[in-house]
């Protein structure tokens, strides 16, 4: 098949016709639109010393008719996590989470979390982090769902600390 023969030239509404099959292929195999939000991460204060411990708050929107699900492992489900990369490692201890709804019937039993939804983390800068400013990097992993199936969550986040001298 060659474009330079004139039995073989596209029309000018051949390439629309294919540019619009390609575009509803894409929106098709695309998966729908969950609209999870990361609302913020939020440390309780950013200027801290080696060792200390304070709150993180992370906030997440789950569009209506969605859910996602609380830090726990349960059957059938892929648990929210809150993952720090290594370079910038907080110590993760007691987590406050959101409430959580209940659905038992035939096919599952578990806990949900719909809405906004707002994890307090209670973390520790590792005693060997050197003074200076620091980005703490991570990400929300998890998974979103609604009738028609589940999506995975892979949200990037960020925030600035400034780590003083003397540890605490």
């Amino acid at each position: 098949w060659r474009l330079s023969s004139p039995e073989n030239r596209l029309a000018p509404g051949d390439v629309a016709i294919h540019m619009t099959t390609i575009a509803l292929l894409i929106a098709l195999l695309a998966p729908p639109q969950t609209d999870v939000q990361l609302l913020g991460v939020t440390p309780e204060k950013t200027q801290v010393r080696a060792g200390e411990t304070f709150n993180v708050t992370i906030q997440l929107s789950v569009s209506p008719g969605f859910h996602t699900y609380p830090l726990k492992e349960q059957a059938g489900t892929e648990h929210t996590k809150f993952l720090f990369d290594k370079q910038t490692a907080l110590v993760v201890g007691a987590v406050k989470e959101p409430s959580t709804q209940h659905r038992k019937d035939q096919f599952s039993d578990y806990d949900y979390v719909e809405g906004v939804a707002e994890w307090v983390l209670r973390v520790q800068v590792p005693e060997e982090t050197p003074a200076g400013d620091l980005t703490v990097t991570g990400k929300v992993d998890g998974q979103v769902c609604n009738d028609a199936g589940c999506f995975p969550v892979d949200i990037p986040f960020s925030f600035k600390l400034s780590v003083q001298d003397a540890p605490a």
